[in-house]
């Protein structure tokens, strides 16, 4: 047995045995001992985590309104911590285990919840967290005795990190509701069991990787009514059971859809798509497999069927938002702003030159007057903004103007051109400002870079042609 400060067993063997090898006393020996590097200290503070995985099953309809879940998080270490951080609004953490062993759940001042661990997690390892909580009234969820739906705001009703847009992850959402339901989730159903005399069990999976935000469910008495049409993909319309549907309010969704696809030269990255319509609601929502449209979104196509917007936005979100997102929110522009104009685009496309004019118009007084009324900001501002009501005045509406402008310098073919570049290169991608000149650049002679340095990094004032 070794004393402490002394050399292990093993090392003085060692030095013994050289020096009768070498024939000197084994005092005289040189050999130092073998120590250890010294160990790291354990990192302290929250883990950096890439969520590859998540598995939900809700109960949306409580017998007291409450929505309860049990979610397992599976995750991989980027950066070593002993505290894990989500986002979860107003949701009541009942226990979590990390990988089977439980750990507990301390609430921030910031409506986040943390995870305290005994052991620092390290760089590269993987692991599953699993939460049981319940929630009253979550932000973004709309319910009632036969119907509920959410919107924006996936991490008031799973664990997650809302505003992560980079941080991707496959999906199995399971949703527990009164026998008959319809229920719509992200990717596609691969599963309905019974759970007794009066509750199923419907499953929803996604194939591919979608950020947070974009995650949402709906489930509810509700008829559907397929698009006519020889779509390549699956198009339905759904409405609480009693409403009509309105026909002629989706009947051009897939006109709209092969046009998507020709400006961004990908099909539509999915096999079907669904759109829940809401008439008493004022919604206009995409998510990661259908869009929930309110009525007074929609239904002004009655009176004016260029009043087209809300489902041709919605519906665009499926190629820029929904697998090309903005990497934070100082690149939201890529989201809303694009999109917003290939609202434009669609409408020069079926209604004429005037329409897509009237648009930019639009779009141009919307952001002039945020401008007189506080001030100018590049597209990637980083805030603090105002209002949402001023943030949108630029990330939708000056990005939309912006790329008029982009269009008419770089000529029609180049433009396109780059849009389809542009698609192309980041499907399935978190992407910033830079991902997006550069893919323009690349497909004109032009040099772009003074209108994105005035435009979307600086000041647009110098740039701005008149109306």
């Amino acid at each position: 047995m070794t004393r402490a400060g002394t050399p292990s067993g093993r090392a003085s063997g060692l030095a013994l045995s050289l020096a009768l090898l070498s024939g000197l006393p084994a005092a005289c020996s040189a050999i130092p001992s073998v120590q250890a590097p010294p160990r790291p200290a354990p990192a302290s503070g929250p883990a950096q985590i890439d969520i590859v995985h998540q598995s939900v099953e809700l109960d949306p309809f409580g017998a007291d309104g409450t929505l309860t879940g049990l979610q397992t998080l599976t995750f991989v270490v980027t950066g070593a911590g002993d505290r894990l951080q989500f986002d979860t609004g107003a949701l009541e953490v009942a226990s979590a285990e990390l990988d089977g062993q439980p750990v507990p759940a301390l609430h921030t001042d910031d409506a986040g919840t943390g995870f305290q661990l005994p052991n620092a997690l390290q760089v590269g390892t993987e692991h599953a967290l699993t939460v049981a909580y319940s929630v009253d009234q979550p932000r973004g969820v709309q319910r009632s005795a036969d119907r509920v739906y959410t919107g924006y705001f996936a991490c008031d009703w799973m664990v997650c990190r809302q505003s992560d847009f980079a941080d991707r992850f496959t999906m199995d959402l399971a949703l527990v509701v009164p026998s008959g339901m319809t229920t719509l989730g992200p990717g596609s159903q691969v599963d309905r069991t019974s759970q007794g005399p009066d509750r199923e069990r419907h499953l929803w999976r996604t194939a591919e990787p979608f950020p947070a935000y974009v995650h949402a469910f709906a489930a509810g008495r509700l008829h559907g009514m397929p698009l006519p049409g020889d779509c390549p993909v699956k198009l339905d319309v759904w409405a609480p059971e009693g409403v009509a549907t309105t026909e002629p309010v989706f009947a051009e969704t897939c006109d709209m859809l092969r046009f998507f696809e020709g400006r961004a030269g990908v099909a539509f990255p999915a096999p079907h798509y669904a759109q829940l319509f809401i008439p008493d609601r004022n919604e206009a929502q995409e998510a990661v497999s259908h869009s929930i449209l309110g009525g007074s979104s929609v239904l002004a196509v009655r009176e004016d069927p260029t009043e087209d917007w809300a489902v041709a936005h919605e519906l665009a979100h499926q190629w820029w938002g929904n697998r090309i997102t903005a990497r934070d929110l100082t690149q939201f522009w890529l989201n809303e702003g694009v999109v917003t104009f290939m609202v434009a685009a669609w409408k020069e496309h079926r209604w004429g030159r005037d329409a897509y004019d009237r648009e930019i118009g639009l779009a141009r007084t919307r952001w002039e007057g945020c401008r007189e009324r506080w001030q100018d900001v590049p597209l990637t501002f980083a805030g603090p903004w105002p209002s949402l009501g001023v943030r949108r005045c630029f990330q939708y509406s000056k990005a939309s103007v912006f790329l008029d402008v982009l269009r008419q310098t770089m000529g029609e073919d180049a433009f396109w051109l780059g849009i389809r570049t542009y698609t192309r290169d980041n499907l399935g991608r978190s992407v910033t400002s830079e991902d997006f000149e550069r893919a323009m650049q690349a497909r004109t002679p032009t040099d772009l870079s003074p209108l994105f340095d005035s435009w979307v990094y600086g000041s647009a004032e110098a740039l701005v042609p008149s109306a």
